[in-house]
């Protein structure tokens, strides 16, 4: 896919292998339709993935195992950069080291790794339930109390639909997933229990980002790290998409190349917090919870305004946070945005959008209740307005 603007036209060229239709022709309709949407000028509104300000998001983490005191180093490389970070314990090696499961239960996240270096893939389920009660029992004593981790990384990535079951039943709400779990670059309700609402189910969190076992498989060593690492980066917020990197204590010795690359990273990611949420696990499972209880329902949309009807499930407080994306009818067009219907004659002015690209605005929403209500998007030239690029 690539588009163009140019003299007044809009163009898409589209390459589709034939093999692709049968396979998703669901995506490949709407990627037709947007597409047609698009050069024909007729402006989108969408629910952004992240709360306000942010464009992406990040979790940075740590399989802390093997040689489990290098957990530290990357403690105090966060510290150094300001940033949280996510410490999955495999709670055999924790429990040898408790002066540090207390440090880094204080300054950063804990979840759980397993109580040993096994995966759960294929094991019974009376198995995977028995071994994480272990689990559990064996961390509990090791953090402060009325603190216990939400949040899982099954060892070796290696996990299924009995796994997260057991995981939901346990009262954990999150786990870091493997790479095969979905193929977009975005968090994901587990499809394990499918009656199960966005308030029940298990959150995945995918590792979208190579991590330094792929490196050492790949023959990647030295500065090609770091490199890699600051791709997979650029590519996060590319695609306004979820990064979760990975990081194990056994390759993060102190003055190593994984070190010394990660800092670049960690650097990188401080830099942009404005528009990089970087964020612990439970944070961005909390976060996708309350944004799949936002309802967006456009009722109206031509050339130049949309007409669209707001609210959130009713449990849980007004969700706060919550932004709008639109794609304008032209590169000139600045949506604002309005309460009330634009029938009866637009009411008050909210707010003007922050430019995003060429093409799309970020609008900020009041919080959103139960209570549905209808807004206006108009669009006007950009010179008639105090319109900003979000940088």
């Amino acid at each position: 896919l690539t588009y163009l603007e140019h003299a007044g036209s809009r163009r898409v060229w589209l390459g589709i292998p034939e093999t692709a239709w049968m396979g998703a022709q669901g995506d490949i309709e709407r990627l037709l339709a947007d597409a047609l949407a698009w050069t024909l000028r007729t402006p989108r509104v969408v629910l952004g993935a992240w709360p306000t300000p942010h464009q992406s998001a990040l979790v940075v983490e740590m399989d802390t195992e093997e040689q489990f005191q290098n957990a530290r180093v990357f403690a105090a490389a966060l510290d150094r950069h300001g940033l949280p970070g996510t410490f999955y314990c495999l709670t055999s090696e924790a429990a040898k080291f408790p002066e540090l499961m207390r440090e880094l239960g204080r300054r950063h996240e804990v979840g759980y790794h397993g109580e040993r270096h096994v995966g759960f893939s294929g094991l019974a389920a009376s198995e995977q339930s028995e071994r994480l009660a272990t689990m559990m029992a064996e961390l509990a004593p090791l953090l402060p109390a009325g603190t216990p981790p939400s949040g899982f990384r099954a060892p070796l990535e290696s996990y299924d639909r009995a796994t997260e079951m057991a995981l939901r039943r346990a009262g954990l709400r999150h786990h870091a997933a493997d790479p095969a779990s979905t193929d977009d670059m975005l968090p994901f309700f587990s499809r394990s229990e499918p009656e199960l609402g966005p308030a029940q189910a298990l959150v995945v969190l995918p590792r979208t980002l190579l991590d330094d076992i792929n490196f050492v498989r790949m023959g990647v060593a030295g500065e090609g790290v770091r490199a890699e690492l600051l791709l997979g980066l650029a590519d996060v917020e590319r695609f306004r998409g979820f990064g979760l990197l990975s990081v194990h204590t056994q390759n993060y010795a102190p003055g190593g190349e994984l070190e010394r690359a990660m800092d670049a990273v960690l650097e990188a990611a401080a830099a942009r917090r404005s528009r990089l949420w970087v964020a612990p696990g439970g944070a961005v499972e909390a976060w996708w919870r309350q944004r799949a209880r936002l309802k967006l329902r456009v009722l109206s949309s031509a050339s130049d305004a949309i007409e669209l009807e707001l609210s959130a499930e009713a449990h849980g407080a007004p969700v706060q946070g919550a932004q709008l994306v639109v794609m304008a009818p032209a590169a000139d067009r600045v949506p604002v945005l309005s309460e009330g219907s634009l029938a009866r004659g637009s009411r008050q002015e909210l707010v003007t959008a922050a430019r995003l690209d060429a093409h799309r605005w970020r609008i900020d929403l009041p919080a959103v209740s139960d209570k549905p209500r209808v807004y206006s998007i108009r669009f006007i030239r950009s010179s008639a307005t105090g319109a900003q690029t979000d940088r």
